[in-house]
């Protein structure tokens, strides 16, 4: 991936603004900023990689995850989310991310017919201050 592809990730992200949730906190050290993590989630919920991504886990019977990243996702953070592999099935499926109550990141990947089903991904997330 090049710099301008990732770039041009970035900013589709910042103009989606899909994760509402109920806090906002400013970065780290009080100033203006934003911060980008990533991560590269195993269909059995190992984290397989990423920037920022502290933890991954399976949290349903399948095609459900939780990842947490180093700061709490906030209402100015937004994410997106790509499958990387072919399910059982063998056929792309679709993907859904957004935030929980905790601050993570929760990720649920389906097959085709809309069934949940274990899953390969990857994220970005896009933070605001």
């Amino acid at each position: 991936m090049t710099a301008r592809t990732v770039a041009a990730i970035i900013a589709a992200v910042a103009m989606m603004a899909i994760l509402p949730i109920d806090r906002l906190t400013a970065a780290a050290d009080k100033t203006l900023g934003m911060s980008v993590m990533s991560a590269r989630v195993g269909a059995s919920g190992n984290l397989a990689g990423g920037a920022g991504a502290v933890s991954a886990q399976k949290v349903g019977p399948q095609g459900q995850y939780r990842i947490a990243f180093a700061r709490e996702l906030t209402p100015t953070c937004a994410a997106t989310a790509t499958i990387t592999g072919p399910g059982a099935s063998g056929e792309q499926g679709f993907i859904v991310a957004e935030a929980n109550a905790s601050g993570a990141l929760l990720v649920r990947t389906y097959a085709p017919n809309s069934n949940f089903e274990d899953r390969s991904f990857s994220v970005i997330v896009f933070c605001h201050a």
